[in-house]
């Protein structure tokens, strides 16, 4: 309503007073309210918002009287599902990439590591130091003749022979173990060290102390020693006890040196001062170079060079700190070198590293400890590596690099990993040879062929693995491959990123695996990425269920969720690449828009009610066209279930569903319970267009409608209990007539399912037993699982009045002594809202009888051949048979004329012909 031009002059009347003027008036009473108010009625045009949702709601047709036909509003539009197109799916060929065979368990498995580092100072020069300073002289057993003969010429009295002296270890020898993290790369050295000393001495008065952080380098007091509260640094060594005057004590370490810190420094040298007052020899060997000691500490040990690079000292006396060492600059273009050499690597040992120091003129041990204290590395342990944002840059100066120091490096890296990491898995040795060609040296083609077969079984195991995982889980990692292939995605480097088309492969598989759809790592090779994902979804044949479904004015497509989203169930559409399009058009059948996206989460896509919409992926096409309530229903609608529509004949109603087209895997698995071959082969059969059936098998009074007969043995049931004792000609027979009573049917008829409508409908896209899930027999008249959805001969006698003698049946889920059919719709429908699907009566289908399904049509259209066959397939199960018969995959087979009290059917309406009326 708008303000008239000419309102009421003078007039007090408010928008509030006209709302509640026109509260519950019809359009012209408000009109002419709005009039004596002074506002006149404008009606606005019409729009129509598709992006906004409607609320979902169930709408129906009413009855029509007859004779009418009737005009649904013209906002009400529903989606049916019409026709389902297979499309050819291309096969393709692995790519190279992938291996023909897994890579086993021993090519993964790491030996342990069985190096040791070369030594740091050859043992010719260190031994006779050692022996040296960690001994004192005793008198021997040769007499010493000079000493004798010059006191006797001195007239001196002769007590004793006089012996020559002769240099044996001290009775205690006490080893202090520098534990701190900068001496972890030479622990190898020092355990080393201990094993020989102790083979050469013995273990008689050999004392060994690790000092974690050294001699506690936070206290101030050394009146009582270092703390001995520390444990013994090998089994079997006695305890630490207080050295005395005439022990030594020797550490190993840098004492504190090495990276210059002071409170370690400090502590050593209160330390050594008070070992100095009690009378103790102190002697250091150090593997930090001579430049960086501490004159201070160099005066309060005897310390010696742990270094090939110089001299061992004379006597007992050590060394004091050199004046000059090698140029800054020098010692730094060393050290770039080590770094661009540790980018090839994925793992650097000490001994590796301390062959790698050695091929580099003049380098000494603390080029090894700067290396691994080097913002750019990691170190843990004895192991270092570069860390992954440095690899790309250190290799390509690596391969490119004019750092004098890199020539020997690149002459004897290869043979160096070789050597050092043959006891490594394969896919470590592997990738180091990718490296080193990325880097741009020479590699033996039959390594390199050797390295590409390693990554192609790596690929193929990852592929298993992924394969046999049960779909909707994340893939099981039994052999690690995950998680290596995304530590070697992130540390690989730009140059191998480009080249490495295995890797390439390894990143798809991955991506895969975690069920995403990530873009490719940036520098991948793109190619190789592309046809592994393409040909990895092929081969899993794990393809993806989308389920379509009206939702207002909205198509929602998402997984099949349960319990199911609000909405309205249209069909469902298989995919297995991520290539799902959607195509509208409009009502001249031009295409109004397109649609092309991933439905990772699933999407809701507003429909504008277009007259036509085609759903594809890649292995099917569904079309989707919206309806209007046919001439030939008296009641039109959607529900949970999806659309329905009824009809009356003789003031019977009869209940339709429609069924979408689709396709499923007919038949059953050869491990399901209470199988039968005649179940066999399984094979997938398309349903190409949709159709109407049943909502319920044909009730008596329904038949009594359209024949006027009522042929049922159980006729006290009641009208809603299934018709039976009917023949399968004379169901072809109820067919006919009541698509004759039905004039304006236009081009559709009644008939019977063929049987791969039967089973496709009643597994409403389920893949167990039941529709429900799996079935669990425990007796032959047991099956818990069909109480709620069947009556079988467990349950169809219970509280049941006349009826069929059923007291001696065997292993029954309920005691009864009578049964019989039930009235329909009084157990749960299954997901597409047909009713009595298993049990009650068994249900004629159209085809003729075969023992299994070699040779079956897989179009859904009837199995009929010229073989002479007079049976008819049955499905369903009934009320006074096994529980095993009670599935959705099984078929049994009767005579055309056979009449039993357990045989009915259900009405199946389509543009298909009848009998005398060929199918299309």
């Amino acid at each position: 309503m708008n303000p008239s031009r000419h309102r009421i002059p003078g007039t007090l009347v408010s928008r509030a007073d006209l709302f509640h003027a026109l509260a519950g008036r019809t359009l012209e009473g408000a009109t002419e309210a709005a009039a004596s108010c002074g506002f006149e009625a404008r009606l606005e045009p019409r729009t129509e918002d598709p992006i906004t949702p409607v609320v979902p709601v169930t709408p129906v047709v009413p009855v029509t009287p007859a004779g009418e036909k009737p005009a649904p509003p013209a906002e009400l539009r529903f989606l049916q599902a019409v026709s389902y197109t297979k499309l050819e799916v291309v096969e393709v060929e692995a790519p190279p990439e992938i291996g023909n065979r897994p890579i086993t368990p021993g090519e993964l498995n790491a030996q342990p590591y069985r190096f040791r580092p070369k030594p740091l100072q050859p043992w010719s020069r260190l031994w006779p130091w050692l022996h040296r300073v960690l001994g004192n002289y005793r008198p021997g057993r040769r007499i010493n003749m000079p000493k004798l003969v010059d006191d006797m010429a001195r007239l001196r009295p002769v007590v004793e022979l006089p012996r020559r002296p002769r240099l044996a270890w001290a009775p205690h020898l006490y080893i202090l173990i520098d534990g701190h993290e900068a001496m972890e790369h030479f622990r190898g050295d020092r355990n080393a060290l201990l094993d020989r000393l102790k083979q050469l001495r013995g273990g008689e008065g050999f004392h060994c102390l690790l000092l974690p952080n050294g001699p506690e380098a936070q206290d101030e007091d050394y009146d009582d020693g270092p703390r001995k509260k520390r444990g013994d640094m090998s089994p079997g060594h006695s305890y630490w006890a207080e050295p005395r005057a005439e022990d030594t004590v020797l550490v190993l370490g840098d004492l504190g040196c090495m990276n210059e810190d002071l409170g370690r420094i400090g502590a050593w040298d209160r330390y050594g001062q008070y070992l100095r007052q009690q009378g103790v020899d102190r002697f250091a060997l150090s593997p930090c170079p001579r430049e960086r000691w501490d004159s201070k500490l160099a005066r309060t040990w005897a310390c010696a060079p742990w270094d090939g690079n110089d001299r061992m000292p004379r006597g007992r006396y050590g060394w004091q700190p050199a004046d000059t060492g090698p140029a800054s600059e020098i010692r730094e273009r060393m050290l770039e070198a080590l770094l661009c050499a540790c980018s090839v690597a994925l793992r650097i040992e000490s001994p590796l590293l301390r062959e790698m120091r050695l091929l580099l003129p003049g380098a000494d041990a603390g080029l090894e400890s700067d290396l691994r204290s080097h913002p750019e590395a990691n170190a843990a342990g004895e192991l270092c590596a570069l860390k992954l944002e440095h690899i790309s840059n250190r290799m390509e100066e690596y391969a490119h690099g004019n750092n004098e120091f890199l020539k020997p490096l690149r002459k004897k890296l290869p043979e160096l990993l070789r050597r050092h990491h043959c006891v490594h898995g394969s896919l470590l040795r592997a990738s180091e040879t990718y490296n080193l060609r990325a880097a741009g040296l020479e590699v033996p083609k039959e390594e390199v062929a050797w390295a590409e077969a390693v990554f192609r079984a790596s690929n193929r195991s990852r592929m298993d693995e992924i394969d046999a995982t049960v779909e909707d889980q994340l893939p099981t990692d039994v052999m690690g491959l995950a998680a290596w292939n995304s530590r070697e995605r992130a540390r690989v480097s730009g140059a191998r990123k480009k080249v490495d088309s295995e890797l390439a492969s390894a990143c798809a598989l991955e991506v895969l695996a975690s069920g995403g759809s990530a873009e490719p790592p940036e520098g991948i090779n793109l190619e190789a990425y592309r046809q592994t994902r393409f040909y990895a979804l092929r081969e899993y044949k794990r393809s993806r269920v989308w389920q379509l479904r009206q939702h207002g004015s909205n198509l929602e497509i998402c997984p099949p969720i349960h319990p199911p989203l609000p909405g309205t169930p249209l069909a469902t559409i298989p995919e297995q690449l991520p290539s799902l399009s959607l195509v509208f058009r409009d009502k001249t059948g031009r295409r109004a828009r397109d649609l092309r996206t991933n439905f990772e989460a699933g999407r809701s896509c507003p429909l504008g009610m277009p007259r036509r919409i085609s759903v594809a992926s890649d292995s099917c096409e569904l079309e989707l066209a919206t309806v209007a309530p046919p001439h030939w229903v008296t009641r039109f609608g959607w529900d949970k279930y999806g659309l329905f529509a009824d009809l009356e004949v003789e003031g019977v109603t009869f209940k339709l569903r429609w069924i979408p087209p689709g396709e499923f895997m007919m038949g059953s698995p050869e491990d399901e319970p209470g199988r039968f071959d005649r179940e066999g082969p399984q094979h997938r059969v398309t349903i190409p267009n949709g159709f109407w059936m049943g909502a319920t098998p044909v009730t008596q009074a329904q038949y009594a409608a359209v024949t006027g007969e009522r042929p049922s043995y159980f006729k006290h049931a009641g009208d809603e209990a299934p018709v039976e004792t009917v023949s399968w000609e004379e169901c072809q027979t109820f067919n006919q007539k009541l698509s004759e009573a039905m004039t304006d049917l236009d081009d559709l008829a009644f008939r019977l399912p063929t049987e791969s409508e039967w089973e496709y409908a009643y597994r409403a896209g389920t893949t167990t037993a039941l529709y429900t899930g799996p079935l669990t027999i425990k007796g032959h008249n047991h099956g818990p699982e069909l109480d709620d959805i069947a009556w079988y001969g467990g349950n169809s006698g219970v509280e049941y009045e006349g009826g069929y003698d059923s007291s001696d049946w065997k292993d029954k889920q309920h005691d009864h002594s009578r049964a019989g059919t039930h009235p329909v719709r009084e157990k749960h429908a299954n997901p597409w809202g047909l009713y009595d699907t298993l049990g009650n009566v068994w249900e004629w289908c159209e085809d003729e009888w075969h023992n299994n399904y070699e040779n079956a049509p897989t179009d859904g259209s009837p199995w009929r051949t010229d073989s002479k066959s007079t049976f008819r397939v049955s499905r369903g199960g009934c009320w006074p048979y096994f529980a095993r018969y009670c599935r959705c995959a099984y078929r049994f087979y009767w005579l055309p004329d056979d009449r039993n009290h357990f045989l009915g059917f259900r009405l199946v309406l389509s543009p298909q012909g009848i009998e005398g009326r060929p199918f299309s």
